[in-house]
């Protein structure tokens, strides 16, 4: 997150709070032109071989953006339940500018990290704007 923290990542409100078998991340990422990246996330930890593994068991980052009054949701990841057809639960929900959802299979291998969704937000953004710029032409 520090490599966007200058120009894109404007607050971490991310905090955590440790159970008894893992750790529960919650909080928004707040970043530049009205995005926010809500995140859950719950962690199991477990001692294998003498060493702490930590693996993320559930998770959803929903990626939103605020405009004036308007709330505009772009994408969300997550594996909270599973859809028909799709072999588990790991999905990209992706939003359309009227708001249609779109949900994709990403599967166990495919799912993103935090940082993977850092990553494609900001990519998002560079493509917006290098839209309008070239619209304003």
């Amino acid at each position: 997150m520090a490599r966007y923290r200058a120009h894109f990542v404007l607050d971490d409100q991310l905090v955590y709070t440790i159970a008894a078998r893992g750790v529960l991340w919650q909080g928004v990422v707040y970043c530049a032109d009205g995005i926010e990246i809500h995140v859950s996330r719950f962690q199991e930890v477990r001692h294998q071989r003498g060493r702490l593994m930590v693996r993320t068991k559930a998770y959803s980052y929903h990626v939103l953006q605020r405009v004036g009054s308007v709330t505009r949701s772009l994408v969300r990841y997550d594996n909270i339940h599973e859809h028909p057809g799709h072999r588990d639960a790991h999905q990209r929900h992706e939003y359309d500018a009227a708001g249609n959802e779109v949900i994709a299979h990403v599967g166990a291998a495919g799912w993103p990290t935090l940082g993977d969704v850092i990553d494609e937000t900001y990519a998002w953004l560079e493509r917006q704007r290098s839209r309008d710029s070239r619209d304003q032409l």
